[in-house]
């Protein structure tokens, strides 16, 4: 007995002696990793093996800090990639189907899929008595993802049939849901996050819907083709559907889901609609008979026309020009706010601005000494410039139809209760002010239910407010206000004037930051810094004191016609 308990005790000796040896080389790990946070060099990895960390000593605590931070939210191309498997149609497309699996594989061996949610283990079922709702939950832990990537590597790719492929489908769908929370939570704390990454068991495959929905713009019904066989008086082609991307990828080549079904019925139908009654009445008719709508909105807006005629030959001057080129969101897209805010500015409402538009390009609208005149005619039409400043209005007020869009059902994350027809709902960044709608899209607005979608209207009329001036007429350098008030008095102030040249050289030379905008109808603008008059503008404006410049546009003129510049203030 003495034996034993001797045994014994030197046992609890050396376990205890062990205990503080551990202890010890804990203490003595945290030491060192405590150091390399103080140094400003410790690893991702290092630091989230530490439960606590001591910061008051950092050398460099933002860069430590943010090693602790995900910047990186994969929810939207997780949830695009994960919502892909689950609607895609493996009845048309299983090949497809097949390719988004990391590891299914040809494999000697095929084990048959069996769903790997069991009822009162993973999965329980839940009713309420009170609503009458019943419920379907799922626990889905690292376990489960492990059981699924599991099984995928236990099929022969070969051997998939389409009903193992829809229970896949059935069973990833709680996955998806897992691994979306968990991504939400990464981008604050990147421990919440599964063993497995989504793409340890799926590639992104691309599928029709979605391919759809991302490069719409690129979408062609053979317009063109269309148009110049009109314009040439040839045999008018088909209306084509065609959808290719910068990559040069086909959307007949991409893969079949569920959703692109509803898509593909819908080209149908506007392919038939278009080579029907719209095709043989584009034959038989006059393509200026589109424009009668829009003849007169230049003359009911002549100061208006006369601003948005002098920006069109701005930019032909910059057409002619082989050194420019222009770029839609910081060219086209300024000249657009200018035209909307000198709109406000003469009191047309901002529906009315892409009539005029139109208009003004089939007119020659010009000053006179009676007055703003307007000539229309549709013979000279020309879309060019209209396109290119109002690309979703033109679209609209040629096709003459309201501006509106649809949020599809398959855009859809999460619905709570039942929408009553014709239901008007407010949306903040997707999801409805109630918390009853998510939509995978970032709206804002109301949307009104109407045919199991919400359809809501485009605000294409949106414009940032800027001030600016149109110059049309330009003085030689040095010339002062007394002289300018002499020529005007003597009819000699063509003498005073050039094409542009002694302002385009102040440009060039950054000598105008300034300019004070008067004269009795605010038509004398005057460099601020030289107090030299610059320029005359024939467009109207109620804009006078001093500006600051914040951009100049201007183009050389060819054929020493007048050069022309936008003056836009901060």
């Amino acid at each position: 007995m003495a034996q034993l308990t001797n045994k014994i005790a030197r046992s609890r000796r050396n376990q205890a002696s062990k205990t503080v040896s551990f202890t010890d080389m804990a203490k003595s790990n945290d030491n060192r990793l405590q150091a390399l946070i103080d140094a400003g060099k410790i690893t991702r990895d290092a630091l989230s093996k530490m439960e606590s960390v001591d910061m008051s000593n950092c050398v460099r605590p933002l860069s430590v800090l943010q090693l602790n931070y995900n910047p990186v939210n994969l929810i939207g191309p997780a949830t695009t990639a994960m919502t892909n498997v689950v609607t895609i149609d493996v009845n048309t497309d299983l090949d497809s189907f097949k390719k988004m699996f990391v590891n299914l594989k040809e494999r000697e061996n095929h084990v048959e899929w069996k769903s790997i949610w069991k009822l009162d283990y993973n999965m329980f079922n839940k009713f309420d008595l009170v609503t009458g709702q019943h419920y379907v939950i799922y626990v889905v832990t690292n376990e489960e993802m492990h059981l699924y990537a599991e099984q995928v590597a236990k099929l022969d790719k070969n051997k998939l049939t389409k009903e193992e492929a829809f229970q896949m489908q059935l069973d990833f769908r709680p996955i998806v849901r897992a691994f979306q929370e968990s991504y939400i939570d990464c981008v604050k704390d990147k421990t919440k996050k599964f063993t497995l990454d989504y793409t340890d068991i799926i590639n992104s495959i691309s599928v029709k819907s979605t391919f759809m929905k991302k490069y719409r713009n690129n979408i062609s019904f053979n317009f063109d083709a269309v148009k110049a066989a009109k314009r040439a008086g040839k045999e008018i082609p088909d209306f084509q559907f065609s959808l290719v991307n910068d990559k040069n990828e086909n959307y007949n080549d991409i893969a079949t889901d569920v959703i692109s079904k509803i898509n593909d019925t819908l080209v149908k139908t506007t392919v038939d609609f278009l080579n029907g009654d719209v095709k043989r009445v584009y034959a038989t008719s006059d393509d200026t008979d589109l424009l009668d709508r829009f003849v007169n909105a230049a003359a009911e807006n002549k100061e208006l026309a006369l601003y948005i005629k002098q920006v069109y030959k701005l930019l032909n001057n910059a057409i002619f020009n082989d050194n420019v080129s222009l770029d839609k969101e910081h060219d086209y897209a300024v000249l657009r706010n200018c035209i909307y805010s000198k709109a406000t500015e003469l009191q047309v409402e901002a529906k009315d601005v892409i009539n005029v538009a139109i208009s003004v390009a089939m007119s020659n609208v010009f000053a006179s000494k009676d007055g703003i005149v307007v000539e229309t005619t549709k013979d000279r039409f020309s879309d060019v410039h209209v396109k290119n400043i109002f690309p979703e209005e033109f679209v609209y007020a040629i096709a003459d139809v309201e501006p509106i869009a649809v949020l599809e059902v398959s855009d859809i994350v999460e619905i709570t209760r039942d929408i009553e027809d014709g239901e008007t709902i407010e949306f903040v960044d997707g999801v409805a002010v109630d918390g009853s709608i998510v939509f995978d899209v970032e709206f804002s607005g109301y949307a009104t239910e109407e045919d199991g979608c919400f359809i809501y209207e485009l605000d294409i009329y949106s414009y940032d407010y800027v001030e600016s001036v149109m110059i049309d007429i330009t003085y030689k350098e040095n010339v002062s206000v007394k002289a300018l008030k002499e020529a005007n008095a003597n009819k000699t102030t063509k003498d005073l004037q050039d094409k542009g040249q002694a302002l385009n050289k102040a440009v060039e030379e950054n000598a105008i930051t300034h300019v004070l905008i008067g004269g009795a109808n605010n038509n004398i603008v005057v460099n601020s810094a030289t107090k030299q008059v610059i320029a005359n503008t024939k467009t109207p404006t109620t804009l006078a004191g001093n500006k600051v410049i914040d951009r100049i546009m201007t183009f050389e003129a060819k054929n020493n016609n007048q050069q022309l510049f936008m003056l836009i203030f901060e």
